[in-house]
């Protein structure tokens, strides 16, 4: 059974992007889930391997989208990548990994890796 991975993004292009990392590795399923109940859903039917946020323009909403994941019981164990343009330094502590908004697939597939060892 794959691996369930989850797509929070705003912007298709990010989207399209996103998911075409995923798609190469049939271990792995991707989904795009509207709101934080459907990803709260989907982990209570599988675990998740991993989050990815990508909310371009709408820094305070990745905010809040991390600290609820990380609160959750079913989600605060499943790495976050955050996704954003604007410097890192005050949100160190919201995410597991962070890549910036112009990232390329190699970094990506890199950090994909890193956080899900064996997949």
């Amino acid at each position: 059974m794959p691996a369930n991975t989850c797509i929070i993004s705003n912007n298709s292009e990010q989207k399209a992007k996103l998911a075409q990392c995923f798609e190469r590795n049939a271990l792995l399923s991707t989904s795009f889930p509207r709101n934080l109940q459907n990803i709260f859903e989907l982990a209570q039917q599988s675990p998740l391997l991993l989050i990815v946020i990508a909310l371009k323009q709408d820094p305070t909403l990745s905010k809040k989208i991390c600290h609820s994941l990380k609160k959750n019981p079913l989600t605060k164990n499943t790495p976050l990548i955050l996704i954003k343009k604007q410097g890192l330094s005050e949100d160190q502590q919201l995410a597991d990994a962070y890549l910036p908004d112009d990232f390329s697939m190699r970094d990506l597939e890199q950090l994909v890796r890193q956080l899900t060892i064996g997949y």
